[in-house]
C-alpha cells in the first residue's frame, strides 16, 4: 500500500512539472496535446483551458501562470483520486453526484450573472 502511495506522490511530482509549459493559451499551430496522465487518464491542454476559463469566472486574482499550474495540480489530484477509488472498487451514488453537479451549476449561474 505504501509503494502505491509513493507511486502515486512520484507521478504527481513529476507531473507538475508540465504545468510550466501550459502557462499561456498562445499555441502556435497547436490543436490540442496532452499535458497530464494520471493512472492512465489523458489531461489535454484544451482540458486546462477549460477549467481555467470556468474557474476566471470566480475573480482569481493569481497570475496566468500560477492559476494554471494551479488548476492543473488540481485536475492531476482529482484523477489521482479516481484511479484509487478504482483500485479500491468504491462505489459512488449517482443522486449524489448529480445533486453536486446541479449545485456547481448554479454557483456558475450566479457568479456569471
Amino acid at each position: 500500500m505504501m509503494k502505491k502511495h509513493i507511486g502515486y506522490v512520484a507521478a504527481v511530482v513529476t507531473l507538475l512539472g508540465a504545468c510550466f509549459t501550459a502557462s499561456a493559451q498562445r499555441y502556435k499551430n497547436v490543436i490540442d496535446k496532452s499535458i497530464a496522465v494520471v493512472g492512465g487518464e489523458v489531461i489535454t491542454l484544451s482540458d486546462l483551458e477549460s477549467q481555467v476559463k470556468l474557474d476566471g469566472g470566480y475573480g482569481s486574482s493569481a497570475s496566468d501562470k500560477a492559476l494554471r499550474c494551479e488548476m492543473l495540480e488540481r485536475m492531476m489530484e482529482s484523477k489521482l483520486l479516481l484511479n484509487q477509488a478504482r483500485i479500491d472498487s468504491l462505489t459512488f451514488n449517482a443522486d449524489v453526484v448529480n445533486a453536486e453537479l446541479t449545485q456547481r451549476i448554479d454557483m456558475l449561474r450566479t457568479n456569471l450573472g
